[in-house]
Parts: C-alpha cells; sequence; structure tokens
C-alpha cells in the first residue's frame, strides 16, 4: 500500500470546529487529521435515524420550495438549491439503504 498522502481543504464552520477538537481531545487524539480520518470510516457503522434526519431537513425545505414554483408562487429557489437538494436525496436514499441491510 502506498503512503502517499492527499491533502484537501475543507470548509467548517468555527463552532463546529470547536467541537470536533473537544471530541478529539476526549478520544486521545493527537489532531484534528487523525480524528476526522477515523470519524470518517468509522460513521457508517452506526447509522441511526437521527443521521437520516439530518440529511432529510434541508431537503425537505427545498422541495416545499420547488411545490411553490410549481404552484406559481413566489419562490427564492436556486438552481443551486436544486442540485444541492439532489445530492442530499442521494445522500439519505444511501444511509437509509444501509440502515435497512441487516
Amino acid at each position: 500500500m502506498s503512503n502517499a498522502q492527499t491533502k484537501f481543504t475543507v470548509r467548517i464552520a468555527p463552532e463546529a470546529l470547536a467541537q470536533i477538537d473537544v471530541l478529539r481531545a476526549q478520544h486521545g487524539f493527537t489532531s484534528r487529521a487523525a480524528y476526522l480520518e477515523a470519524a470518517g470510516l468509522a460513521y457508517g457503522a452506526e447509522s441511526s435515524a437521527d443521521d437520516i434526519i439530518r440529511h432529510l431537513a434541508p431537503v425537505s425545505a427545498t422541495l416545499h420550495q420547488l411545490l411553490r414554483v410549481a404552484n406559481g408562487e413566489l419562490s427564492l429557489i436556486k438552481p443551486d438549491d436544486v442540485k444541492k437538494t439532489l445530492r442530499e436525496v442521494r445522500k439519505t436514499m444511501l444511509l437509509a439503504r444501509e440502515s435497512l441491510t441487516p
């Protein structure tokens, strides 16, 4: 296996970063990168209904906006919002499928 590493930039709100730092320290990780790698690799193992709901909330809001557009009502929805919703729907469907798999 190669020892090459991939580096990338990620945008995280300061509040979320503070929470990540607290969890990192609680679990004994020496760096954010090590903690986020471990968290990412273990994420799907214990997905729950709460994980799915977190993805469904923005999808639901955008779908309501799309219904308003379909009914001829004024809406502030943008094409990028529709694309983002489609991505969230795909993620949610994968989470739901994984949670139903024995």
